[in-house]
């Protein structure tokens, strides 16, 4: 069911599919549904958690103390540049994953900056994760080289952001 819910978010976007959708796209009956899952919402929590697990296999771990230490487009390249290119078809990734991507982000910043405020640390956070999704968004609609263009524009979005929140000067 997990590779289904997938499927339809890949067609849909970030559309999330109701559970009668999910269970036709799987080819069972929704009662087989809900012998697994509680609703969409739990279904959309596993997956999540699939795909970070698949992340991190892929990747290792992308927020930790080492990175949050390193220059801000030094730091895009370990941390973020991973989610902009892992699973490209699956567009909905960041919306899956978004409270680890926050809590991630949260961390890296307590690391990076320890003086600033927990409500401005959130509001960076949430700030770093939209531009990552938007960013993702223009990545995915592209291909070869223009797509590794988006992606390096992407990650200078974002390191400069960070350099200008935490005090940080660019390399």
């Amino acid at each position: 069911m997990l590779d289904a819910v997938a499927r339809l978010l890949c067609r849909t976007g970030a559309t999330v599919p109701g559970t009668t959708a999910i269970a036709r796209e799987a080819g069972v009956s929704p009662g087989t549904f809900y012998q697994f899952f509680a609703d969409k919402e739990s279904v959309l929590a596993a997956l999540g958690e699939r795909l970070v697990r698949e992340l991190y296999a892929a990747h290792g771990p992308l927020f930790t103390a080492e990175h949050a230490r390193l220059p801000p487009q030094r730091l895009t390249d370990a941390a973020f540049a991973p989610l902009l290119s892992f699973q490209p078809e699956n567009p909905a990734l960041l919306m899956l994953i978004r409270a680890e991507l926050l809590g991630g982000v949260r961390e890296m910043l307590t690391v990076r900056a320890p003086a600033m405020p927990a409500a401005q640390r959130d509001r960076v956070a949430d700030m770093v994760c939209a531009l990552l999704q938007a960013g993702r968004a223009l990545v995915l609609a592209h291909q070869g080289p223009e797509a590794d263009a988006y992606t390096a524009e992407v990650k200078a979005v974002i390191g400069r952001y960070l350099s200008s929140r935490t005090g940080s000067a660019p390399p």
